[in-house]
């Protein structure tokens, strides 16, 4: 589907009214609406996004109540908890446990330009930088927690040890409050073969799937791309433009495949406002997992206008917007009965539900993936046509300058 941005509501837009998971209360937010103690609610307000609190007076949904038990940041549990969730535990973990912590990339000026080949190397063609950290504490781990492999890919080995405990202890607190159903050590979990978990890993090899959990994590934080003959430029729902920062694998790129980046927060340095810690995101994580309220209008006979926090725009075929409001709805019923009875047996058709999301992502990762095959293929022609009309010009017969006559 094509997809645009807008910095205002449009004021046509209808409220989607026949799905409850289209509201602003979903599971997928940690509260919605109903009476509680005020100091509950000053407690929980100073620490979650003043767009996940509705007007009023608060309610801990069972997400919620999670999220209260967990002593760590209320992004990360958020994180967590939907990782365990959504069959991807193993990779969150990781991911959780390097944005809690300094990079797992080192820092070292002179050695600026090899680390940024480095993180590219291992984020692949995934445009993020949460798979590059996954992909080099994965590598790190075959290589058996070796010094020199960290020091060959300008890894940080502190670093890298502070995420393996980081693993440990978040996976302890997950086992505390019985979102896990066995304990065992973080290290327990295959790195090579993270899928063999029966319930918590079944994804863990779905990077879209994963990057969608992530970017439901910062629903506030996403930028739009506007992409130009030679350069991409980032737009944020005020409309303020905003740059990459240079440490991201997103600093040079000129082409996404999606037209959406969610990023870690913004930091104010020397030239302006940058974007930090960066990741592509898909329309189908954003729909999907993306908190706030979706609206959608009927522009023609054929196709609808959907709108996501009342900015981020998408047009499609009304039978799949249909479908994307079914599978939401369905989508946050199971998130709230896996999270009220974590230790329940999961059933058939939420067996079914989760294949079915997987499928989502790992098709339209097959698309993007055949999109950026396909835009290589051009970028190599392009270079050879230059390279043939070079040696062409190279290889053309020397024609004399006229010989001047002088009077």
């Amino acid at each position: 589907s094509s997809s645009s941005s807008s910095s205002s509501s449009s004021s046509s837009s209808s409220s989607c009214s026949s799905c409850s998971s289209c509201s602003s209360s979903s599971p997928l937010s940690p509260l919605s609406s109903s009476s509680s103690s005020s100091s509950s609610s000053s407690s929980i307000s100073a620490s979650l996004p003043i767009s996940a609190l509705p007007d009023g007076t608060l309610h801990l949904t069972p997400l919620g109540q999670h999220l209260a038990r967990l002593p760590i940041d209320v992004r990360l549990g958020k994180m967590l908890i939907l990782g365990a969730t959504m069959g991807c535990l193993d990779p969150v973990l990781t991911i959780a446990a390097a944005l809690s912590g300094r990079s797992p990339f080192t820092t070292r000026l002179h050695e600026q330009h090899e680390t940024t080949r480095a993180k590219l190397r291992f984020a692949g063609g995934s445009r993020s930088d949460h798979v590059a950290y996954l992909n080099a504490y994965r590598e790190w781990i075959r290589s058996g927690r070796s010094a020199s492999f960290a020091t060959r890919n300008y890894l940080s080995l502190s670093a890298l040890r502070n995420i393996d405990s980081m693993r440990n202890q978040f996976l302890c607190i997950l086992s505390e409050v019985r979102l896990v159903t066995h304990h065992r050590s973080a290290n327990a979990f295959s790195q090579s073969q993270p899928a063999q978990h029966p319930l918590h890993n079944v994804n863990a090899l779905n990077h879209g799937l994963l990057l969608a959990v992530i970017s439901s994590v910062y629903p506030s934080t996403l930028a739009a791309v506007t992409h130009h003959s030679s350069r991409c430029s980032f737009r944020l729902r005020d409309g303020r433009s905003v740059s990459v920062h240079p440490n991201s694998v997103n600093a040079k790129q000129v082409s996404f495949l999606s037209r959406w980046v969610v990023f870690e927060e913004l930091v104010r340095s020397v030239g302006g406002v940058y974007l930090n810690t960066t990741s592509m995101v898909t329309p189908a994580g954003i729909l999907l997992f993306g908190s706030g309220r979706i609206d959608t209008v009927l522009e023609n006979d054929e196709e609808e206008l959907v709108t996501v926090n009342e900015w981020i725009k998408f047009q499609s075929p009304l039978i799949i917007v249909e479908l994307i409001k079914e599978f939401r709805f369905e989508l946050n019923l199971m998130l709230t009965r896996r999270v009220e009875n974590p230790h329940c047996e999961i059933s058939a058709a939420e067996r079914e539900l989760l294949r079915a999301v997987s499928d989502v992502f790992l098709v339209e990762e097959g698309d993007l993936q055949e999109r950026l095959r396909l835009e290589m293929v051009d970028q190599k022609r392009l270079r050879k046509e230059r390279m043939d009309q070079n040696q062409a010009r190279r290889i053309a017969p020397h024609r004399p300058r006229k010989e001047r006559i002088s009077k």
